[in-house]
């Protein structure tokens, strides 16, 4: 696949290694939501809630979240009893996976330390979940997509949330976009998944902190539920 421009994005050409070295700063925080670098702790377990909201209407016999982060999405995966027959966590940050380790979960979950681009298996999953990992993944959007999809069966569902540069506070001048990480146009990301042959089946913007989805251009967020065609 060649280079596909997000022209109408806002991309943070940030290496992966500095990436990396946000995350060993952070991991050390006492707060949950910190270690992550999530603003709160309820814009993340909303964060999460929304997306598991949007994905409990399928089955899937397994799992892969990248990012995984604390594990916290698959401990509030199993309060809804979200079942899968096993489920994996791929995580960069060694202090993250130790600490998501020492949690006690419902279903099978293994986590690996990893980057998803390093890692070398041929496993495929029928969910593959990317949440808040785009915009601050450390390679190229369209690039790291790709690897991303592979991950996916044929016929699975992969569901991501990022960063909305078309949310309308930011053409009031008054709020900026955030300059350390990526933020998308949902419509770049839509062609680079066209081009995978991926097809959206749902999308749209949430706001963290009031556990709301809206229309795409009233959320700094947005989710894109997808299935692989091929």
């Amino acid at each position: 696949m060649k280079n596909i421009k997000f022209n109408n994005s806002y991309i943070v050409n940030k290496k992966v290694n500095l990436v990396k070295k946000e995350y060993l700063i952070s991991s050390k925080q006492k707060i949950e939501n910190k270690k992550v670098k999530w603003g709160s702790c309820s814009s993340m377990i909303n964060r999460f809630n929304i997306s598991l909201k949007i994905l409990k209407k399928r089955n899937y016999r397994n799992w892969l979240d990248i990012g995984s982060g604390t594990g916290k999405f698959f401990l509030l995966a199993d309060k809804i009893n979200f079942k899968t027959d096993y489920r994996v966590g791929v995580e960069m940050s060694k202090n993250l996976l130790k600490y998501s380790k020492k949690k006690i979960y419902k279903f099978k979950t293994q986590f690996v330390n990893s980057d998803i681009m390093q890692l070398k298996d041929n496993k495929k999953y029928e969910l593959v979940t990317l949440i808040g990992v785009l915009q601050n993944c450390g390679y190229q959007p369209d690039f790291f997509l790709k690897k991303i999809i592979q991950k996916v069966k044929n016929k699975g569902i992969l569901f991501l949330t990022s960063k909305n540069i078309n949310w309308k506070k930011f053409k009031e001048k008054k709020i900026f976009p955030e300059k350390n990480h990526s933020w998308f146009d949902i419509k770049d990301i839509e062609f680079c998944l066209k081009k995978q042959k991926v097809k959206v089946l749902k999308k749209g913007g949430f706001i963290p902190n009031k556990n709301r989805i809206v229309k795409i251009n009233c959320a700094h967020s947005f989710f894109i539920l997808a299935k692989k065609n091929i």
